[in-house]
């Protein structure tokens, strides 16, 4: 059994659970198997919630394009995440 540790978000969320339950089950429709999908969906939420926005006056929603980030803002590391900082 694989054990890892995610930081915990002082943040409301809205769409983590099915991110996270979208990514475990288009995991599992590849062919991986139950603990290495799960394993793989938890990292792929970490990253989207570390790129989470703020479409309005709600909750942070998970960036599930985190990793399609191009121009200067993907290289900017001073730039922090809407409502994490």
């Amino acid at each position: 059994m694989l054990r890892e540790r995610f930081e915990l978000f002082d943040a409301g969320f809205s769409g983590a659970g099915d991110t996270l339950s979208a990514a475990v089950a288009a995991l599992l429709g590849t062919g991986a198997k139950l603990d290495q999908a799960v394993h793989e969906a938890l990292e792929f939420l970490d990253q989207s919630l570390d790129f989470a926005y703020r479409p309005g006056m709600g909750q942070l929603v998970p960036d599930r394009f985190f990793w399609a980030q191009t121009g200067p803002e993907a290289d900017d590391e001073s730039i922090s995440p809407v409502g994490l900082q």
